[in-house]
């Protein structure tokens, strides 16, 4: 249909629905709530603990943060890994590389299922070098305890240039 004439059809619709009493049909999307309360107050937390030596990331698709090296199989992995994501991801502020994964587990945890989808997300982090860090789901989570889980993880002295072990050093200023 020529673009004139598209125009012409909206507004015969228009017109034909005013007449008839026919509202739109409902747009197909509606914005979602991000994150969970449980995963927000844990945001909230983690923010605090890490006193801003790394960037949170929430939601992160596996696929997006580790790669399938290319051998026979490297589609299949791709495929078990691409549909999944971690809660959060802890990166470097100066080239967004990850170093840890973050994981909440509620009661679904125990299902078949998801502890399938978490041996997966353990191993394929295990196989990456990346560590990865599972808490249970509460309705309050205090930043001193999450700091203590991972502490080993943590930069060497938080008053100097954060880094992270392991991390390449950060140039001279």
């Amino acid at each position: 249909m020529p673009p004139q004439n598209q125009g012409c059809f909206f507004i015969l619709i228009t017109c034909l629905r005013k007449i008839f009493g026919l509202t739109p049909p409902r747009p197909p999307y509606r914005p979602a709530r991000f994150l969970s309360q449980s995963e927000l107050a844990f945001y909230h937390s983690l923010k605090t603990a890490l006193e801003g030596s790394l960037t949170i990331c929430a939601k992160v698709r596996v696929a997006d943060v580790l790669e399938t090296l290319k051998t026979e199989g490297h589609r299949v992995q791709f495929n078990r890994i691409c549909a999944k994501h971690f809660d959060f991801v802890l990166c470097t502020p100066q080239d967004m590389r990850p170093v840890a994964f973050v994981e909440l587990d509620d009661s679904s945890h125990l299902l078949e299922r998801a502890r399938k989808s978490d041996a997966l997300k353990d191993g394929a982090a295990e196989q990456a070098g990346i560590p990865l860090f599972r808490f249970p789901v509460r309705k309050t989570y205090h930043s001193e305890e999450i700091r203590k889980i991972l502490i080993p993880f943590f930069p060497r002295n938080s008053r100097s240039p954060r880094r992270w072990r392991g991390s390449s050093p950060a140039p001279d200023s």
